[in-house]
């Protein structure tokens, strides 16, 4: 639910999508860029649920129009494994897991649902550690700019142990080891060794 987001940049006829922006290929977050009306750049946005509109996100009380927006985040894996990922949108993207092109699809549908049965999915490698993620979403005009993103085992579970984070830093390193509980004991009280 939480993303980087930026946009809009200018989408025209469709040929939006098929240029380039700079957000495309460097994450600065405090970088400034031409958009569709005006300079925008990257805001840190929290969904009120599990699927993302980057308009309204990045709204916050001002119109926001309709263009072309780009999500990204870091995530966190405690391991290397195959996985695949799991995207539903409205109406038009790209994916990069890692910096490389695992999706591209650009089409307009009369209508869409995002849900599971509608989601496109790729094979990915995750690596141990850090891992980032890009999307590039074209506007929906016939529903909501939006898009659904989840990370799946190879079995199709979604993937539990991973961490979609704002900056890569190293509070998750320590995140498989054990660690023991201690509990201050009430007076009168008698503690007992619990293996």
């Amino acid at each position: 639910r939480d993303w980087w987001l930026i946009g809009p940049f200018p989408y025209g006829d469709h040929q939006g999508f098929f240029r380039e922006f700079l957000p495309e290929h460097e994450f600065k977050p405090d970088a400034k860029y031409a958009g569709a009306h005006d300079e925008v750049g990257w805001e840190w946005c929290a969904a009120p649920d599990y699927i993302v509109r980057p308009r309204e996100a990045m709204a916050k009380g001002r119109s926001s129009a309709q263009g072309v927006y780009y999500a990204f985040a870091n995530v966190w894996s405690p391991a290397g494994r195959r996985a695949k990922l799991s995207v539903a949108f409205a109406d038009s993207l790209s994916v990069w897991w890692n910096d490389e092109l695992k999706l591209s699809e650009h089409r307009h549908p009369k209508w869409v649902l995002l849900r599971d049965c509608w989601a496109e999915s790729r094979d990915i490698q995750v690596r141990p550690g850090w891992n980032t993620v890009r999307l590039k979403l074209g506007p929906s005009f016939e529903s909501q700019t939006a898009f659904m993103f989840r990370l799946l085992d190879e079995a199709g579970a979604t993937l539990r142990d991973v961490v979609y984070a704002r900056e890569q830093t190293a509070v998750f390193a320590s995140a498989t080891r054990s660690k023991r509980l201690t509990v201050a004991i009430p007076p009168g009280a008698v503690s007992l060794e619990v293996p």
